[in-house]
């Protein structure tokens, strides 16, 4: 793959987090039923240096599984917004997270699905990331400016615990993980982490995922 191997992520959690082929089918034929909820990250792009990422987790048998990363180059605005909403209607998506910094994208989505618009307008920051647990609420805004490292100590805590599993087949995300670079205090070197826009996206599903309140 390309690149070189990352300081983020260990490779032995990489390995580990990769389902076998039985593990990925199981995910799968668990992907659309209505007995688990799940969620979706966002990354959105439009320009030329950057895709446009959806990544969608859901948590089954004690652990996060990935079976859905893609990228897109340059997708028209309808298009993509009816391609997340045919996901999240097909996979019973319940909670979808998206860069704050595209308010068009937010306001379109929620808009849709019958949500009320303009959050951002009426909540600062900090509570709408006090929400993003909240069954009220299903397109929640992230700021990445402000959260992108926690995000990412976050990820880096579900994989070295184990407690993820990715679909084999997902290539971007897996390369992602193993390029990821981070530079000054958990900040992502985007020119060195291959697929940094499936890391991104991927990072984004897992704000579902909130810590056992005795943890740590």
């Amino acid at each position: 793959y390309l690149g070189k191997v990352g300081n983020v992520f260990h490779t032995l959690d990489i390995e580990a987090a990769i389902a076998t082929e039985q593990q990925g089918q199981e995910m799968l034929d668990w992907s659309t039923s209505a007995m688990i909820g799940r969620s979706m990250g966002i990354d959105v792009a439009w320009g030329d240096t950057s895709k446009f990422a959806i990544v969608i987790t859901q948590y089954r048998n004690r652990k996060v599984e990935v079976f859905y990363a893609e990228s897109f180059d340059k997708p028209q605005m309808n298009q993509i917004i009816n391609h997340i909403l045919q996901l999240k209607q097909r996979h019973h998506i319940t909670r979808v997270y998206v860069d704050g910094a595209n308010p068009e994208v937010i306001r379109e989505l929620k808009r849709r699905i019958g949500e009320f618009e303009n959050i951002q307008e009426y909540y600062i920051e900090e509570q709408i990331w006090q929400m993003r647990y909240d069954d009220n609420m299903q397109v929640i805004p992230v700021n990445f400016q402000k959260r992108h490292r926690e995000m990412l100590q976050w990820t880096h805590t579900l994989l070295s615990k184990r407690l993820i599993k990715i679909l084999p087949s997902l290539q971007k995300l897996i390369v992602s993980l193993r390029t990821a670079v981070v530079i000054d205090n958990w900040k992502l070197d985007k020119q060195q982490t291959s697929h940094d826009d499936i890391l991104d996206s991927f990072r984004l599903s897992l704000c579902n995922y909130e810590p056992p309140k005795n943890a740590s």
